[in-house]
């Protein structure tokens, strides 16, 4: 079967659109630097003056059926938790990190089609938030694009909610926000869903540049974890659990981690704390440095104007931490780190300049 993408969601007519409207914001005028040790590192992104955003709020159709991590088919077309603007750029990625989906993309005949296997498949009847997300078993993509969602939806009186999560963290960050476990629906991205009173709302960080409400919602969640004193010094490690089985590790972990708390920083493994203790340790910082990865992301419970050098080995994600660092109105710098190996994927390991970094840190401390 034929299927059309729709660009936006509010051009389906049996869509009952409760709010729609759109954002210009102006980037935060902090300049970055990009530090390269030894002459090494990566093209800057050109980053635009001001961001547009497009926010909606509605709810599905009865008539919708949500298929893999975040695809609303209807009739013969579908559409996303967000509005694209660039059809050409976007179109051929749209499925790129959803292998649970039915739907396929033909590069040959530029067009989409659902194919004909047999799923199960579920209608909640109950009132539900829609917290669908691209990439939900990331910890940083939970964090920017599912959590606000759910507080949003939690604010409009919306008790239960239905989204991915898997890891306990997940879960106990759920909690922090209100959500007991029986008021959590499941999603399985391999099971067809239907809702009978179902809301959805927009992408709350297209391009991870996070939308001024859910920046707000974050923020007012992080005050109940702050104290008077925000001194605190962090260095987020990768030496721990996801760090090292991703491949993007870092080959003298221990120099820096030696470095950093020679000037007095305190060195952190988030996968060895609770999300309520991470909470408070970000929201509590002056300054934090880390190795550029899903921990990264924890800056969104972050006061503003926070330091935070971001130590990135490679550039493709380059683009989305400078939105998300940006959008957080944070003061942040670019570090580069040099990869052992000089091409192939992504997750490979990487060095740091300790000689270089101390130098940056000795004048930002």
């Amino acid at each position: 079967m034929k299927l059309n993408f729709e660009l936006s969601p509010l051009e389906i007519e049996n869509n009952d659109v409760i709010s729609q409207s759109t954002i210009i914001e102006k980037r935060k005028d902090w300049p970055i630097q990009f530090i390269k040790p030894n002459g090494f590192g990566y093209k800057e992104p050109l980053m635009p003056n001001s961001v547009e955003i497009k926010k909606f709020f509605l709810k599905i159709s009865k008539e919708t059926l949500l298929n893999g991590h975040r695809n609303f088919i209807n009739r013969n077309r579908f559409h996303i938790d967000a509005i694209i603007q660039d059809r050409k750029t976007f179109t051929p990625n749209i499925l790129l990190t959803d292998l649970d989906t039915s739907i396929k993309y033909s590069t040959e005949e530029n067009d989409f089609h659902l194919s004909a296997e047999n799923r199960a498949e579920i209608c909640i009847d109950k009132e539900v938030g829609i917290c669908t997300i691209v990439e939900p078993s990331n910890w940083g993509s939970f964090l920017v694009r599912a959590i606000p969602k759910a507080i949003e939806f939690k604010a409009h009186g919306i008790n239960k909610i239905f989204i991915w999560a898997n890891h306990p963290n997940q879960f106990e960050i759920l909690k922090l926000i209100g959500y007991s476990r029986t008021e959590i629906h499941l999603h399985n991205p391999k099971i067809n869903f239907r809702f009978s009173n179902g809301y959805l709302k927009s992408d709350p960080a297209p391009g991870l540049y996070l939308e001024p409400a859910s920046r707000n919602l974050l923020q007012q969640f992080s005050l109940k974890y702050r104290t008077e004193n925000n001194s605190k010094r962090i260095y987020v490690s990768r030496k721990s659990a996801l760090g090292q089985r991703s491949g993007r590790v870092c080959i003298n972990e221990e120099d820096v981690e030696n470095l950093m708390t020679t000037i007095g920083f305190e060195i952190v493994y988030p996968e060895e704390n609770t999300p309520e203790k991470i909470v408070e340790l970000f929201s509590n910082a002056e300054i934090i440095v880390g190795c550029s990865g899903a921990s990264m992301f924890n800056c969104v419970f972050c006061r503003p104007n926070t330091f935070v050098i971001d130590i990135e080995s490679q550039p493709n994600w380059l683009w989305g931490h400078i939105n998300l660092f940006s959008s957080l109105q944070l003061k942040f710098h670019i570090f580069f780190a040099e990869p052992i190996e000089k091409s192939g994927s992504p997750h490979r390991p990487f060095f740091v300049d300790t000689l270089e970094l101390k130098k940056v840190l000795e004048k930002l401390c």
